[in-house]
């Protein structure tokens, strides 16, 4: 569902010490204009639909929901986004729950200096 035209990294964190090194590391591989950055489950969603992006970045808890709504609304329409989930639950009911939804990776929060170590990203964003 994407636009083949232009590959779109859609982020969707409602924290900045998540977001601004995230960013700053895909920022290697994208031109900022490519790098999108929502905060909630709503705003996620809108600026989803208005971009189609080929990858998104999800946070597990939002101020207004949980990303089980954004991966439930996305597979919905796409199976063809990847969905790479960020959480600091480390459990394997929780990584499981967010597979079974159609996630395409789930991984535990990656310090900054990692992130170029990241094989899901560099995998997804080499296509």
């Amino acid at each position: 569902m994407h636009n083949p035209d232009s590959f779109n990294i859609l982020i969707i964190d409602d924290s900045d010490l998540v977001v601004q090194p995230l960013t700053e590391a895909l920022s290697d591989w994208l031109v900022p204009e490519h790098l999108l950055h929502a905060s909630s489950v709503t705003s996620g969603l809108k600026l989803y639909r208005q971009s189609h992006p080929a990858v998104i970045v999800l946070d597990v808890r939002l101020p207004d929901g949980n990303g089980i709504d954004i991966l439930t609304a996305v597979r919905q329409q796409d199976k063809q986004t990847k969905v790479i989930v960020l959480s600091s639950f480390d459990n394997v009911s929780h990584k499981k729950k967010f597979l079974e939804h159609g996630a395409d990776y789930n991984t535990p929060w990656i310090k900054r200096k990692n992130y170029t170590k990241f094989p899901t990203l560099s995998k997804v964003s080499r296509r």
